[in-house]
């Protein structure tokens, strides 16, 4: 059975030799063999305008045509009036949360301090 195991995110450059060179020390002690995934953007595909246009035909974003998901519609002026807008669309989620925590919610100072 293998072990457990546990993961941690951090950036480096790949060198000219083909090398991964992490830009800071890891926090395990060594020597250890490790598994590493890389994530890097990729050269070739389709370009960003090409992928904006098959998001734009994609029926998943449909619901975004209707009016009420236009929060930063020219009608709406200043950066102001986007937040709040914003707010008035979040706040019956936040007055009736779908969770219940079965107690009273923490203040921000209370979470603050955890």
């Amino acid at each position: 059975m293998e072990a457990a195991m546990t993961a941690i995110e951090t950036t480096g450059t790949v060198d000219e030799d083909h090398r991964l060179r992490l830009d800071e020390a890891l926090p395990v002690s060594g020597p250890m063999r490790v598994r590493v995934i890389v994530l890097y953007p990729l050269t070739e595909g389709i370009s960003e305008d090409e992928w904006l246009r098959a998001a734009a035909r994609n029926p998943a974003f449909r619901d975004l045509e209707a009016p009420e998901e236009d929060v930063y519609s020219l009608d709406v002026v200043g950066e102001e009036s986007r937040r709040h807008a914003a707010l008035e669309r979040i706040q019956p989620l936040l007055d009736h949360p779908s969770v219940h925590l079965g107690g009273p919610r923490p203040s921000r100072d209370e979470l603050h301090e955890r």
